[in-house]
């Protein structure tokens, strides 16, 4: 009679073990459900982040890639974008620059002058706003300008792109310790270029836009005082001929040769010379009209004048006279009649005066030339290709100087040999001449021949020949707006991004 009742008892416990296993499973499966779509839609954010910042980092790099070739763009364009001439930037018919305050052009996206967070700067800044001819709609021709990609290079999806914008501080230095921003600065080529690159995504939501400026400094320093600046005694000027600095730093007063000792305006060895100097108008008034142009002139001369006539300095047949343009102690004997000024302020660096880097003392002057300057075997006009600055070491000899550079395009020359013409070369730029030589020795000598720029001695000023040395403001500016001598460096802290 017992059987029966514990058989029920043992089923009914195994139906309530069944049970709880099944309870156990759904809510072990509830868990797993639960996880998995936590799992699903975290995985989800994360691609989904991953995916933006994948963008995000593609936009970004197009627009440091359209930071980088549009200053680039900018540098080789230096001079036709600080120009007021032909077709210069600046030039009054159609202007790529146009001040800030000027309404923005319609079919501009994008303003770069509002990257100016300071107003009244802005007010004196320009944006660039493209040519009417080309209609570049103020974007920076720089994306048509590289290289297209071709099919084999294509990326089907997400092909990023750039726009470029820039904005212009012309610089106001007439008080150096604080420049500032001014459309019509008194010194016209020192500036800062402000560029805007914004980097897109076709068809995606995503964009970035970067700024930065860009400041200028310039290998060749400021622009030589003279066309001759010697740093022992002028011994000797044979039978130079000499075109002065009208105005060095605003004096008034024309300069001719600079010396940190004495000029002599005789030949240096007893002779009579014609050594003689006389201002630029005066001399371009002996040639033919049509013998010159910008201040370049093959057959003016300063022979022809007079004291008191134009002639400044120099031997006219018994008479020598050493005018106010020479820049002395007048440490060296000669027989002319002196004026007397006084060179107390010569620089105690000539390498420093030219090209900002200290040569006394230190390397750094090797340095700055095997860095920045071609070097060349010889002096032949084969040499200098094109305008830059050009190193000879003297071992060939003498450097023998052929014609070189342009107005438009001059040449710095930097040798440790004497310098000589046995013909008669056109030179544009600046010719430095490191050897000393020793007491008295010649560091230049053209048998005829101009230069048109500045020579600088950094031993003992002798020349011989008949050299012609022009002091010429078209070169020296030039040279010094030279994409050759240029560089650009980055502002600190003007570097910013915004991601949109």
């Amino acid at each position: 009679m017992n059987m029966p009742r514990r058989r029920s008892l043992t089923v009914a416990r195994s139906r309530q073990r069944g049970l709880s296993t099944l309870l156990i499973a759904i809510l072990l499966l509830a868990i797993v459900t639960i996880i998995t779509i936590f799992a699903a839609r975290f995985g989800i954010f994360e691609q989904r982040m991953s995916a933006n910042d994948y963008r995000y980092k593609m936009v970004f790099q197009a627009g440091e890639a359209g930071l980088n070739q549009s200053m680039e763009f900018i540098r080789m364009n230096t001079a036709e974008m600080l120009s007021t001439a032909g077709t210069g930037w600046l030039a009054p018919g159609d202007p790529r620059w146009q001040p800030c305050t000027s309404a923005l052009p319609a079919a501009m996206e994008l303003d770069p002058c509002l990257a100016e967070p300071d107003e009244g700067r802005r007010e004196e800044m320009y944006r660039y706003v493209g040519n009417a001819a080309s209609d570049e709609d103020g974007i920076l021709p720089v994306a048509e300008l590289m290289p297209e990609l071709g099919d084999d290079d294509d990326v089907e999806e997400f092909q990023a792109g750039y726009t470029s914008y820039a904005t212009l501080c012309r610089l106001d230095i007439s008080i150096p310790t604080a420049p500032r921003c001014a459309l019509n600065p008194v010194s016209e080529d020192t500036f800062y270029v402000t560029v805007v690159s914004r980097g897109t995504l076709p068809n995606e939501n995503a964009a970035a836009t970067i700024r930065q400026s860009f400041g200028t400094f310039r290998t060749i320093g400021s622009a030589p005082d003279a066309p001759l600046i010697a740093a022992g005694a002028v011994v000797g000027l044979g039978n130079a001929e000499i075109v002065p600095n009208p105005n060095p730093n605003n004096t008034n007063n024309p300069l001719s040769v600079w010396s940190k000792a004495g000029v002599d305006v005789d030949d240096g060895s007893g002779g009579t010379g014609s050594f003689a100097s006389c201002h630029l108008e005066e001399w371009l008034s002996t040639g033919t009209p049509e013998s010159y142009t910008d201040g370049v002139c093959a057959d003016c001369t300063c022979s022809k004048l007079e004291f008191g006539y134009g002639l400044i300095s120099g031997h006219k047949g018994g008479s020598k006279f050493e005018g106010e343009d020479i820049l002395d102690v007048d440490g060296h004997a000669s027989e002319a009649t002196p004026s007397l000024r006084d060179s107390k302020y010569f620089p105690p660096d000539l390498f420093q005066y030219i090209f900002s880097v200290p040569s006394i003392d230190t390397t750094e002057d090797d340095e700055f030339l095997a860095s920045n300057a071609t070097a060349i075997t010889n002096c032949s006009a084969a040499s200098f290709p094109s305008g830059g600055l050009y190193y000879y070491d003297g071992a060939g000899g003498d450097c023998d100087l052929e014609s070189a550079g342009t107005i438009d395009d001059p040449v710095v020359l930097v040798s440790e040999a004497k310098v000589v013409a046995t013909g008669k070369p056109q030179f544009f730029g600046i010719i430095f001449v490191r050897s000393p030589g020793g007491a008295g020795a010649e560091l230049l000598k053209l048998n005829g021949g101009q230069i048109y720029g500045s020579v600088i001695l950094e031993g003992t000023g002798k020349m011989g020949g008949s050299p012609s040395l022009i002091y010429n403001r078209a070169v020296l500016q030039a040279l010094r707006n030279s994409p050759n001598f240029l560089r650009y460096g980055p502002i600190p802290g003007s570097w910013s991004d915004s991601l949109e």
